[in-house]
């Protein structure tokens, strides 16, 4: 079966291929997946240390490692599924790793300035761009500030270019769509706005996305990232 073809999809092809891939290693089950999301929680939460004990100490990095842990990872105890080890769209915990990822290697490279590490956040860009939109924007914001020195530039943008993953996905996707529709699939985490109008105008989706109350949202991300 083909997404987006055989399969509705409003958000990039990344996740579900890879959740397809681990139903095909390790058996169709909720658990394969939590065990995994569990995982990549742990690895999140390494990173979030390492980046604020750099930036910091260690106890900067021990607060910040918890409160990621305690208000993002593993909260809503009692219902929903809005956590990361059952997320309601594992996009989100996908994008969200390959962003931590992404400024890890940034804050890696300015520690110890190695420049593979630039090729390594390039590769980390270019999968988050195939989760969903809030990440992808993420992504390319947090990347944008790398482009003043064209060495940098070159590193980072060849590491995004040359995302086997994405290639791979392009490659599948072409064999049940046309070139150019191929090629937008693969992206489609950047436009799935302007692909799925219908869907994103829900006000479910325009909760989640904060568009129900644009520049409030828009207020309180500043005012929270200012503080």
């Amino acid at each position: 079966q083909i997404l987006y073809r055989d399969i509705s999809n409003a958000f990039g092809p990344f996740s579900v291929y890879f959740c397809a891939l681990l139903f095909k290693i390790f058996g169709v089950s909720l658990i394969t997946l939590a065990l995994f999301n569990a995982f990549l929680i742990w690895i999140m939460a390494q990173m979030i240390f390492r980046i604020f004990s750099w930036l910091g100490n260690r106890r900067d990095g021990m607060v910040a490692s918890s409160c990621f842990l305690l208000l993002f990872a593993f909260s809503q105890y009692t219902s929903a599924n809005y956590n990361f080890v059952t997320p309601y769209k594992f996009e989100a915990l996908h994008g969200t790793f390959f962003f931590l990822s992404l400024i890890y290697l940034f804050v890696n490279f300015y520690v110890r300035g190695r420049n593979y590490m630039l090729l390594l956040a390039g590769l980390c860009c270019g999968a988050g761009l195939m989760t969903c939109a809030e990440i992808a924007g993420a992504v390319i914001i947090a990347s944008f500030f790398w482009f003043a020195a064209p060495f940098l530039a070159l590193c980072f943008g060849a590491g995004t270019l040359v995302v086997p993953c994405g290639f791979l996905f392009f490659l599948w996707l072409w064999q049940g769509f046309p070139f150019p529709e191929a090629l937008l699939n693969t992206f489609s985490a950047i436009l799935s706005p302007m692909q799925h109008p219908e869907v994103m105008q829900t006000p479910f989706y325009q909760r989640i996305l904060g568009t129900d109350n644009l520049w409030m949202n828009l207020f309180l991300t500043s005012a929270s990232a200012a503080l």
